[in-house]
């Protein structure tokens, strides 16, 4: 799970928050070096194991938490409004990298964003929520990477706005 606020532990360094999971599945310390070592690069945040949160940019905490969710080897991946609390260029870096870890992963991602823009920038698939019941559910093919000045980009998002406010 990767939270809204990172939700990182400010004791802990990069590399053990990012080896919190295993360490907690007993998962032995060369191990948890690999691992971490791995998901910490996928994350961009090589050259940062032994920073701590205080000394992070927003965009870096985020991709601390998208690596320690990543490192305990979770089937989905669940996100709660990753990039809310980010600048437009922070938000827009990781969604690049998102994409790229999701080729890389393979990984089921189920993602919580407000953003329909942000939605169909990255979703095959969105589900529309009215009080807590999907409304309908969209299926997003155009091709990679999508752009919001294309107008097939536009039509998906005033389709699935327009069902919003029905």
């Amino acid at each position: 799970m990767v939270f809204q606020s990172g939700a990182l532990f400010p004791w802990l360094n990069v590399f053990e928050n990012v080896a919190l999971g295993l360490r907690a599945k007993n998962v032995d310390d060369k191990k948890v070096e690999i691992i971490c070592d791995k998901y910490i690069e996928m994350a961009g945040l090589a050259g940062f194991e032994e920073k701590f949160p205080h000394e992070l940019s927003g965009g870096q905490k985020q991709r601390v938490g998208l690596a320690r969710a990543l490192a305990v080897e979770p089937k989905v991946l669940l996100l709660d409004e990753p990039f809310s609390a980010l600048d437009t260029g922070t938000t827009e870096e990781l969604h690049k990298d998102l994409i790229k870890i999701w080729q890389q992963t393979k990984k089921t991602i189920v993602m919580v964003s407000h953003s329909i823009e942000e939605a169909v920038t990255l979703a095959d698939r969105i589900m529309l929520m009215k009080a807590g019941v999907v409304e309908k559910t969209f299926s997003i093919t155009l091709p990679r990477p999508r752009r919001e000045q294309e107008s097939d980009f536009m039509h998906d998002v005033q389709t699935i706005r327009k069902k919003f406010f029905e």
